[in-house]
């Protein structure tokens, strides 16, 4: 039996990859909604893009709702140096033809959290905690109702991808983190020291576009889009550091190619 579940997202190249294999799985994933926060890049391109692979992926049934468009407190951090001008470059990106659904992500975050009942929905978010935040705040009476939350955020022994020791997802609103990992439901996080280790490699991108497919085309685009950065952060973080200076990104502020 599939697993109900809700993403909430900030697409992102990541995020679309992850959009992609999800809504590919629905003998494992009942995917009953797609959220979004601001993150990667502004509400108003993470909501577009998410309209955008939903309609790639041919699940226009899957609604898709915009929600905060800031951090609880302060001013929004993006990755556009990561995730490019439209947040998914080099993907090709149009008007998506998937509208908007209605209401705010909050709300239907409380609404099908209280529709799942006691068989419980897992949330799955996988850029900043806002949204899911807020929605544990403003309808305390629907975390009964949350079977678990597997969320991507945080580091442990890797060091961070924003300052040496802090992830984005987490370092963009670390107040709705610490709401969400105090909660009291069961939280499942994949840190940096996870996400490090799923590394696409160009031979799997080919075989990929081998296939011949719009999707098939998309994943490769968007996992090239951002390689460039992160190789170079993860050759920084390993010690193999080939740049006269710190990689973007690098965890290690002290790290230069002569200490590397």
């Amino acid at each position: 039996m599939a697993m109900p579940i809700l993403i909430d997202c900030d697409p992102g190249q990541d995020d679309a990859i992850a959009l992609l294999l999800a809504l590919a799985s629905p003998e494992a994933l009942e995917v009953r909604a797609v959220t979004v926060v601001a993150g990667n890049s502004p509400l108003a391109q993470t909501e577009r893009n998410a309209r955008l692979i939903v309609a790639l992926a041919g699940r226009p049934d899957v609604p898709v709702h915009a929600g905060c468009d800031r951090p609880l407190r302060g001013r929004l951090i993006t990755a556009k140096a990561v995730v490019g001008p439209s947040g998914i470059d080099p993907y090709p990106v149009d008007a998506p033809f998937v509208p908007l659904a209605p209401g705010h992500t909050v709300d239907a975050i409380v609404a099908h959290c209280r529709a799942a009942g006691p068989a419980g929905l897992t949330l799955v978010p996988t850029g900043p905690l806002t949204n899911i935040a807020t929605a544990i705040g403003q309808a305390p009476d629907i975390l009964p109702n949350i079977a678990r939350i597997v969320l991507m955020g945080g580091a442990q022994r890797v060091g961070g991808n924003v300052t040496p020791t802090a992830e984005f997802n987490i370092r963009v609103d670390p107040e709705a983190a610490k709401i969400v990992f105090a909660c009291g439901r069961p939280v499942v996080a994949a840190p940096l020291d996870v996400t490090c280790r799923a590394i696409t490699t160009p031979e799997r991108l080919v075989a990929i576009r081998a296939l011949s497919t719009p999707v098939a085309g998309a994943g490769p685009t968007c996992s090239a889009g951002s390689s460039g950065t992160i190789s170079s952060v993860m050759a920084c973080r390993a010690g193999r550091c080939t740049t006269p200076a710190p990689s973007p990104g690098c965890c290690d502020p002290t790290c230069s190619a002569a200490a590397c």
